[in-house]
């Protein structure tokens, strides 16, 4: 009874923190109705805000305590909702009810049952799957130190025989575990793999939420949301999950950034701005590949902001990177300080010199040669599709400066994998096998997002009277 309590109720505590961050920023209105269609977001949001307490007041030598997770979380939605008095969001006209009003086609409510009943199938199947390989040398190893002690203890986080778990890789993903663990009263190893499905499902409804339903049209002319329902499908991404490694994680938190700031280099609300460096923060709180992307893509905004010379827009895109900074930063500044480095990482700045990357070229063409291959094996859909809409968009000019963005951050990515893999110091041989078919999440599911994004942007909008 415990374990069940306890899991529902950090669930809707997430979601309360969720919903009063995005009345906050005005992206959710006041009723029953928008709270239920908000749901997702506001669960991935309280979730993210959440997580990245916990890492700073872990850093900063707080007791990671079950009272401490209820303490942060009851002062963030307090906080929250504050805001969102003050700024008088619950009274403002944000999202009508009338503009989301589920469809009455059949087909459309056969759709969100089946889309239901899969995300409960998920959830439930992967909750009886295996902690093996990386998840248990790297992810749950820790998520298990802090559910039984309330601190960075030296023997896990700074020892050097525990250098497989790489001790540079950041907390998000073992702080939400050992959270969980925590509320349910004993460690859940294999049922967090079902939070992890949750953070994947809430993702996709994050990014279908802020690109349809915030645009008044029906749902028939919304066929691309079926591209953000196949990343739920691509085996890729159940594998991963299954396997409870952070790498879908991260992609679907960089993913559901991008579209967020992507909406709002499109027009929309500051809102998408703040909310997209909450969710950039999170994904470079989980893997060291996703605080490439973050960087990558938060880049690529400015570029495009700075070739209209917007000067307002670049004034706030200059405050979102330093928030999103200073999400990044605690954690990085911990290692630094205890002088932490990984055995992967590329000897750096001599790896950056052309010289030393001519001595790669070899490596670089293997590294090269194999992320094609398994971009095309795994996502050969999404690949077409967004060269396809890229090539759409840049040549009729109905989206140029969006699909720039999206272009640049997905090239920018790909490449930051490519340097990362030819010039790391760990045998390709080991690294390519078991790592590589994981590593493409990160650019991939960023171009389906951006795929589902970009095709919305094909269809004029629609003016309500």
């Amino acid at each position: 009874m415990r374990e069940l309590a306890g899991f529902a109720l950090l669930q809707a505590l997430l979601a309360l923190i969720g919903v009063g961050s995005l009345r906050a920023v005005g992206l959710l209105g006041a009723g029953v109705r928008p709270v239920v269609v908000g749901l997702g977001p506001a669960w991935l949001l309280g979730t993210a805000l959440v997580g990245l307490g916990l890492v700073l007041a872990l850093v900063l030598g707080v007791p990671f305590t079950l009272t401490t997770i209820v303490v942060l979380s009851v002062i963030a939605a307090g906080v929250a909702f504050a805001a969102a008095w003050h700024r008088g969001v619950m009274t403002e006209r944000v999202i009508d009810a009338a503009a989301v009003r589920p469809s009455r086609l059949w087909p459309v409510r056969v759709a969100i049952g089946t889309a239901a009943a899969y995300a409960g199938f998920g959830a439930y199947a992967v909750a009886r799957a295996p902690i093996q390989a990386d998840d248990a040398r790297i992810w749950s190893l820790k998520g298990l130190a802090l559910t039984y002690y309330d601190s960075l203890r030296p023997e896990i986080f700074l020892n050097p025989l525990t250098a497989v778990s790489h001790h540079v890789y950041p907390l998000l993903q073992p702080v939400l575990e050992a959270a969980l663990g925590r509320a349910m009263g004993r460690p859940e190893l294999r049922l967090f793999h079902t939070e992890l499905w949750l953070i994947l499902i809430a993702s996709i409804w994050t990014a279908a939420y802020l690109i349809w339903w915030r645009r008044e049209r029906p749902v028939r002319e919304q066929a691309g949301v079926a591209l953000l329902a196949l990343v739920a499908l691509t085996p890729a991404m159940v594998s991963n999950i299954w396997t409870g490694h952070a790498d879908a994680t991260g992609a679907v938190l960089l993913a559901a950034g991008a579209v967020a700031l992507g909406l709002w280099l499109d027009g929309a609300a500051d809102g998408h701005l703040w909310l997209a460096a909450i969710l950039l923060g999170a994904a470079a709180n989980t893997k060291d590949e996703d605080m490439i992307g973050a960087i990558i893509v938060l880049l690529a905004a400015g570029a495009v902001l700075g070739a209209r010379d917007r000067r307002t827009r670049l004034r706030l895109w200059l405050e979102a990177v330093g928030v999103c900074a200073l999400l990044i930063l605690p954690w990085r500044i911990w290692t630094a300080t205890h002088h932490l480095r990984d055995n992967v990482t590329p000897p750096l700045p001599r790896a950056l010199t052309p010289r030393f990357l001519l001595a790669r070229a070899p490596e670089l063409r293997r590294v090269g040669m194999a992320l094609v291959t398994h971009t095309i094996g795994e996502w050969g859909w999404a690949a077409a599709i967004f060269v396809t809409l890229c090539a759409v968009g840049l040549a009729t000019r109905t989206s140029r400066r969006l699909t720039a963005f999206y272009l640049i951050s997905f090239a920018a990515i790909a490449v930051a994998m490519l340097w990362l893999y030819g010039t790391t110091p760990i045998s390709l041989s080991l690294l390519i096998p078991r790592s590589m078919s994981r590593t493409v999440n990160v650019f991939m599911v960023l171009a389906a997002f951006a795929s589902a994004h970009l095709l919305s942007t094909l269809t004029p909008r629609r003016r309500r009277a």
